[in-house]
């Protein structure tokens, strides 16, 4: 956690470290469905295949991943992320 991100509240929250792919990357749609453009998100994913593929998505439909960082510094390299995202792209009608 950044000295930024430790004090900053985010609009949306997300856990999915207990979720497995296609439902991950589901979660995620429909939260960036729900976000506005400017609102930010926190989700805690976990395992490489999603901290492979949830960033990817992400940037594949046009939105922003501000950061990605384990929660415990000295933690395993697939262990519980923080991701932050931001919405900055305006729905298409």
């Amino acid at each position: 956690m950044t000295d930024l991100d430790k004090d900053k509240k985010f609009d949306y929250y997300l856990d999915i470290t207990n979720d497995v792919c296609p439902l991950t990357f589901v979660r995620i749609t429909l939260l960036l469905e729900r976000m506005t453009v400017g609102e930010t998100a926190e989700i805690r994913l976990q395992g490489e295949i999603p901290l492979e593929n949830a960033p990817r998505s992400i940037r594949e439909v046009g939105e922003t991943v501000v950061s990605i960082e384990r929660e415990d510094p000295d933690g395993e390299e697939f262990s519980v992320h923080r991701m932050i995202i931001k919405k900055t792209r305006a729905p298409k009608s």
